[in-house]
């Protein structure tokens, strides 16, 4: 049975309008009617290079004051921002009239769509999952968990950091909880509660994201893949001939320090470095040392496979292309999620994880690591290989595709339950 779907991500990060995209086009495919609404920063250009898929414009967080409100520990959104957000999204699923709405970050999309009793999809990273983790949370090294640990020791920061993320998830909700109560909504406890969905679509590997049993209407489908169509660049196998080579992306959520700091270091080596900014950043020519090669955006994954080691800031879609290339990772986590993901990497000996503050107390820390890794690199590149070959069969777009379409059957009229729904997707060979 088609519908008409209309996907509302975080849009102004490419990793949550990336993964947006992939799952839409496969929808497309399908024979579904797909919309994608969001800031115009990508989601414009991507539907007029594929006009299938249609496209509206609502306005987002800007990506810089999202990134903020996440690092930060006392800023939240601005509520005026959040009321219109809520206003222009009611008048969008009053034209769309959408059969569901898919959504992936876009907090205020979950009270419009509740207010319009519209079922929701929600996409979720793993590392979201708290209340279900198979091992609890450990005391956070970024931003601002960095200043409590250098006052606490270690082992009573693993007991005080954990419980105070709880405590601002309940903190950093609070003008959503007012929206509620304007729209006469449920009032949620924390941002956990806020974010669930009628179906929720795990977009992480049980292996980097273990959990105890989810409940029935949550779906593990696996990483969902995204990078630019773009060609090889004419001047890669040459950069590439001298070992080794270096890689550093940061996504479209690189912290400006993140990029100096790396630069620096990287320009004093022997390697051969290729840096993409995303069009986050500029550097005069005089900036960008002889052994650095800066591009806005590259095919990543080409690049990964002809590096010898990748430095990124451990972003889910970075981390899981460096996977499929088999490329060793440092990661240079700037906020919570990037911590949790880069724990796990760490602790398959795939890479090694350090926290911005740490590298910026400690200007020799980030190059110690380096030389590290790449003496070691055989063994790092043997775990990446092991984690490679156990995410080969996984097939996230086409596994979140049928999660979905089994769900809208059901709310179309067919009486198919959502846990059959990830039976199916399982049997498909769609999640682990």
């Amino acid at each position: 049975m088609k519908g008409r779907i209309l996907f509302a991500p975080a849009s102004t990060v490419l990793a949550h309008a990336g993964r947006c995209l992939m799952i839409a086009r496969e929808l497309d495919r399908r024979g579904h009617h797909v919309l994608l609404a969001g800031a115009a920063r990508f989601l414009r250009e991507w539907t007029l290079q594929d006009p299938r898929l249609s496209y509206v414009e609502l306005p987002d967080v800007p990506a810089g004051e999202g990134l903020r409100i996440l690092r930060s520990l006392w800023k939240r959104p601005d509520e005026r921002w959040l009321h219109a957000h809520v206003r222009a999204e009611l008048e969008l699923l009053d034209r769309a009239r959408p059969d569901l709405v898919v959504v992936d970050f876009r907090l205020t999309m979950f009270i419009s769509a509740r207010v319009r009793r519209i079922p929701i999809v929600s996409l979720l990273g793993g590392r979201w999952l708290y209340p279900y983790a198979a091992r609890p949370y450990r005391a956070f090294r970024t931003a601002p968990a960095f200043w409590v640990r250098r006052l606490l020791r270690e082992h009573i920061s693993d007991v005080v950091i954990p419980w105070g993320f709880r405590w601002l998830l309940r903190y950093k909700i609070r003008p959503y909880r007012r929206l509620l109560a304007h729209y006469g909504l449920e009032p949620k406890r924390d941002l956990w509660e806020l974010f669930l969905g009628d179906l929720n679509l795990v977009l992480d590997s049980e292996l980097l994201a273990p959990t105890h049993p989810l409940p029935e209407n949550f779906v593990r489908v696996g990483p969902v893949h995204w990078e630019p169509s773009l060609p090889e660049p004419e001047w890669l196998a040459e950069w590439t001939s001298r070992r080794p080579v270096i890689y550093v992306t940061l996504g479209s959520t690189g912290h400006p320090r993140l990029f100096r700091r790396v630069l620096d270091v990287l320009g004093r080596t022997p390697y051969r470095v290729i840096l993409t900014t995303g069009g986050q950043i500029s550097f005069a020519p005089e900036e960008i040392p002889e052994n650095v090669r800066v591009e806005a955006f590259l095919p990543g994954r080409l690049v990964m496979e002809r590096s010898d080691l990748v430095i990124c800031h451990g972003g889910a879609g970075t981390i899981y292309q460096a996977i499929a290339a088999g490329t060793p990772c440092l990661i240079v986590a700037t906020h919570f999620e990037q911590e949790l993901l880069g724990q796990e990497v760490e602790e398959q000996g795939a890479g090694r994880m350090l926290a911005l503050p740490e590298i910026l107390a400690d200007p020799m820390r980030l190059s110690r690591t380096l030389e590290e890794m790449l003496e070691h690199r055989e063994a790092y590149a043997q775990n990446i290989r092991r984690l490679q070959r156990a995410h080969r069969a996984l097939d996230g777009v086409k596994a979140a595709a049928a999660a979905i379409e089994t769900f809208l059957s059901d709310r179309l009229g067919n009486r198919e339950p959502v846990s059959t729904s990830a039976r199916l997707v399982l049997e498909a060979g769609g999640g682990p």
